[in-house]
């Protein structure tokens, strides 16, 4: 008589118990969400200036030999990872909002709400990387934007200007030791900002271009 194995007991820590056994996970309004927003998530891309989407790993429209690197920030890849966190928040919200009785997702809530203007300030003004385009005298300024996309925000060179510190008014940006308080600079066409980090690396030969200089 050959043993036989007897698994009664479930692994109340295992996903098939998870799904099976709370309600959240069996809501389809919930596991859509989450389906979608994954979907989101796994194309992190750039959005093109020009219209369209790309990879981290792509270039824009414009040919990689016409650009000029400028600047790049030693924090890019955490900034884009702090931004993916709107993902987990969104998430967390639904199901606390879906099933109140989940009270242990208070608390995340709570924290989430605590830190979001933090992010939300970080994402507007904080630029990690940048490149120059001579072929159309634009600056391509690289920011962060909602789930950790990554954004290329052209501007034109003659519409750049540098601004002091006085003109963000959101002090909360300045709670960060990391952005450098006297090199803001702000496009006179949309009154976007663009705050640069400290630790930022500068590219001299393309800060002496004609179109910048």
């Amino acid at each position: 008589m050959t043993d036989r194995l007897v698994n009664d007991k479930p692994n109340k820590y295992s996903a098939y118990n998870a799904f099976g056994t709370q309600p959240l996970l069996q809501n389809q309004i919930f596991l859509k969400l989450l389906r979608l927003l994954s979907m989101n998530k796994s194309r992190s891309g750039v959005v093109d200036p020009h219209g369209a989407n790309h990879m981290d790993n792509d270039h824009p429209t414009v040919a990689e030999t016409e650009t000029k690197f400028l600047y790049h920030s030693p924090i890019a890849k955490s900034s884009s990872r702090l931004h993916m966190l709107d993902i987990y928040t969104v998430g967390i919200f639904a199901g606390y909002f879906l099933v109140p009785s989940l009270n242990y997702l208070l608390l995340p809530c709570v924290f989430s709400l605590i830190v979001l203007p933090r992010r939300w300030v970080i994402m507007r003004n904080f630029c990690w990387h940048a490149k120059l385009v001579p072929s159309t005298e634009e600056v391509w300024l690289y920011k962060s934007g909602p789930g950790g996309v990554n954004v290329i925000v052209p501007v034109k060179c003659s519409a750049l200007e540098k601004v002091d510190r006085s003109a963000i008014t959101n002090e909360l940006l300045w709670t960060f030791n990391i952005f450098d308080d006297k090199l803001i600079f702000r496009d006179q066409e949309t009154n976007e900002f663009f705050v640069f980090d400290k630790q930022g690396v500068w590219n001299e030969d393309t800060l002496k271009h004609p179109l910048i200089y």
